[in-house]
């Protein structure tokens, strides 16, 4: 169904069984994910599928480092010269682990896994001026969520 712009509004998709579902929501302007149920789902964050995020503001997403990571990257494209964005990866323990404050132009970052911290979930904070789409890949699941408790593992 359709949504009128400056409205909210509540969707629930009733699962009949346990399964992997997917939910496609386009939309031509901003919209914001304020909760999710218990159940274990993302927004994917590919080089096929970028995570997308308009009109400036703080968002913050839950990802899972996968077994035996020794590493990932993470690379962005903003809006323009005036849409520069910061993004902050933090570890599952809280710690900074990678800052970049600046314009995104699809150069990749390594960012370390060190010994001990795969199999973990771990944060990523992005604030954008503006408009900026954000894709990893290497050995993290591209499935952000809004909260830890619905991290995709696999």
């Amino acid at each position: 169904g359709a949504i009128q712009s400056g409205t909210t509004r509540k969707i629930v998709i009733p699962a009949g069984a346990p399964a992997c579902y997917f939910v496609e929501l386009s939309c031509p302007r901003t919209y914001t994910i304020k909760s999710v149920s218990a159940m274990a789902g993302g927004i994917l964050s590919t080089e096929q599928s970028p995570l997308t995020l308009n009109g400036g503001g703080e968002s913050s997403f839950y990802f899972y480092i996968l077994p035996d990571a020794r590493s990932f990257e993470i690379t962005g494209r903003d809006g323009g010269p005036s849409e520069t964005a910061r993004i902050d990866i933090l570890d599952a323990a809280g710690k900074v682990v990678f800052t970049r404050d600046g314009n995104w132009n699809g150069t990749w970052y390594t960012v370390p896994v060190l010994p001990g911290a795969d199999n973990t979930i771990w944060q990523i904070k992005v604030r954008p001026v503006e408009d900026i789409k954000v894709q990893v890949r290497g050995g993290i699941s591209p499935c952000m969520s809004i909260s830890k408790q619905s991290v995709l593992k696999r």
